[in-house]
C-alpha cells in the first residue's frame, strides 16, 4: 500500500476544521472520502472505557451509552424517526446466535453481493461487527466468497496458504499493515476451519494495488500458465512482470513528481496498457490449453487475466501519486473491474462478501471519486443484487494508516452521528433501501452531515449513497501482535 501523508490539523476558534486540500490528500492517500466543512460542533464526548466483550446478547438496558454532556442538536421528528425504524444489534462478538441479525434475512434475500464498509481502517469494533456478519451470512445465509480490499492475485494466494499453510502466513500475504491484528487474524482462522467443511468459505482480493510481498510469486505463476502455450511467449510474459514491478515499486518510492522513476512510469504506460491486454486476452483464448491437463483450473486462468486487464490502474495510479487527485479514479475504476469479474463470471455462481472502506462502496462515490468509485461503477451494474452497508462511530479513539491515533472529533448538529446518538443505544441498523417515507424520513434523502476518517465533514444524501448503516457508539484502536 502507499505510504500515507497525513495533513497536519488546525484548530480555529476552538473548532475542528480542515482545509479543502488537506482533507482531499488524506482521503484519497488513505482510501477514504471527504470534504472540508466548518461544522457546527459541541466539545468531544467523553468515551467509556473499553470493557471485556459480553458472552451472550445484551438486553436495552444492557446497551444503554454513557450520557454526552455535550450531545450536539438533532430535530425531534427526526430522532424519533430513528428511534422507530433501527434495528438493535445486540452483540458485536457473539457468534453462537444470530437472532438479533434475522431482521437482515429479508434485506438480502434476494441479493449476491453484500458490501460491508467502513469510516476509518482502525477501529476494533468495526472489524469485530463485521467479523460476526461474516459468520452470520456465511452460515446462515449461504455467502461463500469473501473478498478484501486487498490485491487480486495476493488474496487468491492467499486462500492458497490457508490450506497449505496457516490462516497468519494467508494474512500477511492478502491484507495491508491495517488489518493485519489479531481479531482480524481470528476471522482468517474461522475461514480457515471451514476449509474442509461442506461449507468453506474462501477468500480473495479486488484491489488493484499489491497487497502483500509476493509479486515474484504472481510473475512465476503468470509465466507457468504461458508455458503451456509456449515456452518462449513465457520468457516474454516473466520479463514484462519483472520490469512492470520495478517501474511500480521505483515510483512508489520516488520523492517527487519529477523523480526519474516518476517520469519512467508515465512513459512507459502506453506500452504497460498495451503489453497487458495483450497478455489477457491470451491467456482468455488459450485457457483450454492451459487447463487440459489439469495442472491449472479455468479459475486459475480467469484470475491471471483479470489481474493482467487491471495492472495498468494500478500503474496510472502510481504515476499520479504527487497530484491532488492521487490517481483515485484509476484505482477504483480497476477495483470495479475486478468486483465485476469475481460476481459476474469468476465466481458467478457463488454470494460474495465485500470488504472496504465506505468511500469505496459509496453509491455515488461522493467525496472520493464521484460516480466513478468502484461503488458507483458495480452498483449501476448490479444495483438489484447487491445490499451495500456504511459503518459510522461516535466517539472514541481511532488508527489512521500510519498508526497515528486520533481521536473523534465532536458530533455536529443534525448529523448522522448525533441522530443516532439520541436513541442512546451502543449499535444500532437502519436499513435504508426501504425506509418508510414517514414523517421525520426527510434526511436520509437530504445533505446530512457524516464524519469520514473521524474528522472530516462529508455531508451525504445517505439513500444514495447506501442500503444500510451500521453505527456505532465507541470505538478504540485495534490492538496490534
Amino acid at each position: 500500500m502507499v505510504k500515507r501523508q497525513i495533513p497536519v490539523m488546525a484548530i480555529v476558534r476552538g473548532r475542528l476544521k480542515l482545509s479543502l486540500v488537506g482533507a482531499l490528500l488524506i482521503m484519497l492517500t488513505a482510501c477514504g472520502g471527504g470534504a472540508s466543512g466548518s461544522p457546527d460542533v459541541a466539545a468531544a464526548p467523553p468515551a467509556p472505557a473499553p470493557s471485556p466483550p459480553p458472552s451472550g446478547l445484551l438486553t436495552n438496558s444492557q446497551l444503554r451509552t454513557a450520557a454526552d454532556p455535550s450531545a450536539a442538536f438533532v430535530a425531534t421528528e427526526t430522532s424519533q424517526w430513528f428511534a422507530t425504524h433501527a434495528k438493535v444489534i445486540r452483540s458485536l462478538t457473539v457468534d453462537d446466535d444470530f437472532s438479533d441479525l434475522e431482521f437482515f434475512d429479508a434485506l438480502i434475500a434476494d441479493k449476491r453481493l453484500v458490501l460491508l464498509g467502513e469510516s476509518t481502517h482502525g477501529a476494533e469494533e468495526y472489524s469485530q461487527a463485521k467479523i460476526r456478519l461474516i459468520k452470520y451470512l456465511h452460515e446462515t445465509q449461504g455467502y461463500n466468497v469473501l473478498a478484501f480490499e486487498g490485491g487480486l492475485f495476493d488474496c487468491e494466494r492467499a486462500q492458497e496458504l490457508l490450506v497449505s499453510a496457516s490462516a497468519r502466513s494467508a494474512m500477511n500475504s492478502c491484507l495491508f499493515g491495517v488489518w493485519q491484528t489479531p481479531t482480524v487474524l481470528e476471522l482468517l482462522e474461522y475461514v480457515r476451519s471451514t476449509q474442509a467443511t461442506a461449507n468453506p468459505l474462501r477468500i480473495t482480493g479486488f484491489d488493484v494495488q499489491a497487497s502483500g510481498t509476493r509479486f515474484n510469486e504472481r510473475a512465476e505463476r503468470t509465466r507457468a500458465l504461458f508455458e503451456k502455450i509456449s515456452a518462449e511467449r513465457a520468457v516474454q510474459v516473466f520479463e514484462i512482470e519483472r520490469a512492470y514491478a520495478q517501474l511500480v515499486r521505483a515510483a512508489l518510492g520516488a520523492t517527487s513528481d519529477g523523480d526519474a522513476a516518476m517520469v519512467a512510469l508515465r512513459s512507459n504506460l502506453t506500452t504497460i496498457q498495451v503489453d497487458y491486454a495483450l497478455i489477457a486476452d491470451e491467456l482468455e483464448a488459450s485457457a483450454a490449453t492451459i487447463t487440459a491437463d489439469g495442472q491449472f483450473s479455468t479459475r486459475d486462468v480467469q484470475i491471471a487475466a483479470q489481474y493482467a486487464r487491471t495492472s495498468p490502474d494500478w500503474a496510472e495510479q502510481a504515476g499520479q501519486r504527487f497530484t491532488l487527485g492521487r490517481g483515485s479514479v484509476e484505482r477504483d475504476r480497476g477495483m470495479a473491474s475486478n468486483l465485476l469479474s469475481l460476481s459476474q463470471s469468476i465466481y458467478s455462481n457463488d454470494k460474495i462478501i465485500a470488504w472496504a472502506h465506505n468511500a469505496h462502496l459509496r453509491h455515488r462515490g461522493t467525496g472520493l471519486a464521484p460516480n466513478a468509485s468502484m461503488g458507483a461503477i458495480v452498483h449501476r451494474s448490479l444495483e438489484d443484487s447487491m445490499y451495500t452497508v456504511g459503518f459510522y462511530m461516535y466517539r472514541g479513539q481511532h488508527a489512521l494508516p500510519d498508526g497515528a491515533i486520533r481521536t473523534i472529533a465532536p458530533p455536529m448538529n443534525n448529523s448522522l452521528e448525533s441522530i443516532f446518538y439520541a436513541s442512546r443505544l451502543a449499535w444500532l441498523f437502519l436499513d435504508l433501501e426501504n425506509a418508510p417515507a414517514t414523517q421525520g424520513h426527510e434526511w436520509i434523502n437530504l445533505p446530512t452531515p457524516t464524519w469520514t476518517w473521524g474528522d472530516i465533514n462529508l455531508p451525504l444524501t445517505l439513500a444514495d449513497e447506501y442500503d444500510g448503516l451500521f453505527i456505532v457508539d465507541s470505538v478504540v484502536p485495534p490492538n496490534s501482535f
